[in-house]
């Protein structure tokens, strides 16, 4: 991401919520922020909106704590209305993400609390997330990575998802220390990376080929850096972002993490 296209993002919420909060008189009856939940869960390729974000987020809290109307709401997809409800793969991807959808009904009547109480009786209040729940393994998307956060550490222990997480690990160790030979050992290492690679850009598995790089994707330090983190803990090799960013193929790369996997080295 350039520097340009960074501002593109930022700019425009940034100015524009200050331009507000300094222009716009004391006593107005609400000042209402429209966030994302991208501020809180993060996003491949949406660093620098997701930055604007929790700047409205934060300017939230700011009038809050002067005693000035504040409301923030990081809102998740709106399915019924707009832009994602014209493209069904973009909910999907999201979903992958762990960003949930909601109804333009769910959306208003949180706004509606909003203008309704417009000074929160805490900082922490000003500021509310809807949509924003686990993708859940269950259903084939994964784990989100915002799990991982403690803050969020409650969402991590409901439901299925965090079971089927370490069913999904075992899976995975079983079907590598079953291998018969290196070659075969190397196939499932490769698949599985094309499989967690596709969780983490919300791409289907059919539009990645082993014989790609990485960068063809779009791939940016973001999920470099969660698709390393998932190598380490799960195929149990240490491998470098550069490596990795280097690797002339998604093959080569699968190369790589076998040769320094503690898992494929049983294999041999």
């Amino acid at each position: 991401m350039t520097h340009e296209q960074w501002l593109g993002a930022v700019k425009p919420k940034v100015a524009g919520s200050w331009n507000l909060h300094s222009l716009m008189p004391k006593t107005v009856d609400f000042f209402l922020l429209m966030s994302s939940a991208v501020a809180l869960s993060g996003n491949p390729g949406q660093t620098n909106y997701g930055a604007a974000c929790a700047y409205q987020d934060a300017l939230a809290r700011f009038r809050s704590q002067q005693g000035l109307p504040a409301f923030s709401i990081n809102v998740g997809a709106v399915v019924d209305t707009g832009f994602v409800s014209e493209n069904p793969e973009i909910a999907t991807a999201l979903r992958r993400q762990g960003l949930g959808t909601i109804t333009s009904a769910e959306l208003l009547a949180q706004i509606n609390y909003a203008i309704l109480h417009p000074i929160a009786e805490t900082p922490e209040k000003s500021q509310c997330s809807i949509g924003l729940i686990p993708a859940g393994n269950e259903r084939g998307l994964g784990t989100s990575a915002w799990l991982a956060e403690a803050r969020f550490r409650q969402q991590a222990n409901c439901g299925r998802a965090a079971n089927s997480s370490s069913d999904g690990s075992a899976d995975l160790l079983g079907t590598i220390t079953a291998a018969k030979s290196e070659d075969e050992a190397l196939a499932v290492v490769c698949q599985a990376i094309l499989q967690q690679l596709s969780k983490l850009i919300a791409t289907p598995i059919e539009y990645i080929s082993e014989v790609a790089k990485l960068d063809d994707y779009g791939v940016d330090s973001l999920v470099a850096v969660e698709l390393r983190n998932w190598i380490g803990a799960y195929l149990q090799a240490n491998i470098s972002i550069l490596t990795m960013r280097n690797a002339p193929s998604i093959r080569e790369l699968a190369g790589m993490v076998a040769k320094g996997s503690k898992i494929v080295t049983a294999v041999k």
